[in-house]
């Protein structure tokens, strides 16, 4: 009997033996892109089309070096003889050998990759195969590769649906890897939970997957509702603004941001100065725009922006056309500010304009995380030179997932239940000084959230600037709106010697022009 080892095909047969490794016989989907992160010797990362089949005929076969599906014309001709039948069942035997020995663990994932938010999920998919290369390169997780294959949903709801059955029904999934688009996992969730399928990071921030807690819900990113918190804080606190305003994309993920929006400024007394609503994918915000800028009203000082690039770039084009006001908006981590950058263009006008991000800022190269991040994606790609935040996040989740598998006692197998149970009692992680955690299954002190601080930055025309001051943390499972306040601020009257009424933190108090207690311009400029 002929072995892996001892048996020697033509250099030629070697490359496409390994590359039939990769999937034999599976057809993939016609929206799907199957990535794999291999060891060094072979390809790093090849990927499969849409609508491509890989068989051990003679149909096709991958292309180790471009990921490109090209056709077996057979074996070459002095081979062609009364032997060829017996060199295929050695061929088959060597392949079934290489699996074996090389076995997968899988995740699989539905995700915009075309659409509206692509960008975003492409970084974060990216990330997840960078570390997961990193990782396989090391030897794996008991010698086992981590493979994860994502398929394109284009942001629609159905397509997710028959996206995420597949993958249940075609592949032994340990877990559902970093889906995108809150409509579109709200309509496959309950059949994942029938599946017994956990979810891990999924890249929304939709409270209706925080609370009620759900432990087969495993997030890393921050929650829209803490991204919005440290909007209104920076606004509040920073920019010394009150009339803040909220545009909102009417759909699921748009709807619970203007609730968590509507909520934070609630509980300071404040009512929101405007409100602007569009539909999904429009292409004129118009009505947005009226509802900014009605006609005999001052501008909103903030606008919070809960929705996508294309749309908060055309209201911030059209604002300022519309009005000299330094209105600051603010961008949410789902408006990739990339598209913003492109769509506003580089003569645009990009004064005040904020986002967050559940992730480090990616230019803080002393940071031992970014270095890392910096590394793994060259690796992985020699084109990803200039890391995004979407890099980021998806690194650490890859890095997070593998310290997880890592906690799984050698004696029991790896199946979605057990690494699902391994977050929910091993709580605290670390990620190269990135504190993750704690993940806990406790009564009233269950949490399935991982980070607990929102990064702030400055949007600029090519690039963007950390704000050390937009850093928002907090010690609990998710951001308490009790963190949020008005400014305590002092002033001198310089005009008027009769008391005037002004509201502080704590209700109207009043001050005589006496009071000399600070600077009254700070005042004047934040609240006039």
């Amino acid at each position: 009997m002929f072995s892996a080892r001892s048996y020697r095909s033509p250099p030629s047969m070697n490359m496409r033996i390994r590359a039939m490794c990769t999937r034999a016989g599976s057809t993939i989907a016609n929206n799907a892109h199957v990535c794999r992160a291999l060891p060094s010797r072979f390809t790093p990362v090849h990927c499969i089309a849409p609508g491509q089949r890989l068989s051990l005929g003679a149909s096709s076969l991958v292309h180790q070096q471009h990921g490109t599906v090209r056709p077996f014309r057979g074996l070459p001709t002095p081979w062609r003889s009364r032997n060829v039948l017996f060199l295929l069942a050695i061929t088959l035997l060597l392949v079934v050998s290489m699996h074996v020995a090389r076995a997968e663990l899988v995740f699989g994932s539905s995700a915009d990759l075309s659409t509206a938010s692509a960008t975003l999920n492409r970084g974060v998919h990216d990330g997840i195969r960078a570390a997961f290369r990193e990782i396989n390169v090391a030897g794996g997780v008991r010698g086992q590769n981590l493979t994860f294959i994502s398929l394109d949903d284009g942001y629609n709801a159905t397509r997710s649906l028959q996206n995420t059955l597949n993958l249940l029904q075609n592949y032994s999934l340990v877990g559902i890897l970093a889906p995108s688009g809150s409509n579109s996992i709200s309509t496959w969730l309950p059949m994942a939970k029938n599946y017994s399928m956990p979810v891990y990071f999924m890249n929304s921030g939709n409270s209706i997957f925080r609370t009620p807690f759900d432990r087969s819900i495993v997030h890393l990113q921050a929650g829209t509702s803490d991204e919005v918190m440290a909007h209104v804080h920076y606004a509040l606190k920073v920019l010394l603004h009150r009339h803040i305003a909220i545009v909102y994309q009417d759909d699921l993920f748009g709807c619970g941001c203007f609730g968590n929006a509507l909520a934070a400024l609630n509980h300071v007394g404040l009512a929101p100065w405007a409100i602007g609503e569009y539909p999904l994918n429009a292409q004129n915000v118009t009505a947005v725009l009226d509802a900014l800028l009605p006609a005999g009203s001052k501008p909103p000082q903030s606008v919070v922006m809960c929705g996508l690039a294309k749309q908060a770039s055309l209201t911030i084009s059209g604002f300022r056309a519309r009005s000299p006001a330094p209105t600051a908006f603010f961008l949410i981590s789902g408006a990739t500010i990339q598209e913003v950058q492109a769509t506003i263009g580089q003569r645009g006008d990009f004064a005040n304009i904020y986002f967050t991000s559940s992730a480090p800022n990616p230019h803080d190269t002393p940071s031992p995380l970014i270095a890392r991040v910096r590394q793994a994606l060259v690796a992985y790609n020699a084109s990803l030179t200039m890391p995004l935040h979407g890099h980021v996040l998806g690194y650490t989740a890859g890095r997070l997932l593998h310290q997880a598998l890592q906690r799984i006692d050698s004696s029991v197998p790896i199946t979605p239940t057990v690494l699902n149970d391994i977050f929910m009692t091993t709580s605290m992680f670390n990620v190269d000084g990135l504190q993750i955690g704690p993940y806990l299954d406790d009564g009233a002190t269950a949490c399935n959230q991982g980070l607990r601080t929102v990064w702030m930055a400055q949007l600029t025309a090519t690039s963007w600037i950390g704000l050390p001051r937009g850093t928002f943390s907090w010690t609990g499972c998710l951001a308490d709106p009790s963190s949020l306040s008005l400014p305590i601020l002092w002033g001198t009257i310089l005009s008027q010697m009769d008391p005037v009424e002004i509201a502080f933190q704590q209700g109207p108090i009043k001050l005589n022009a006496a009071t000399h207690v600070g600077i009254w311009r700070a005042f004047c400029l934040g609240f006039a």
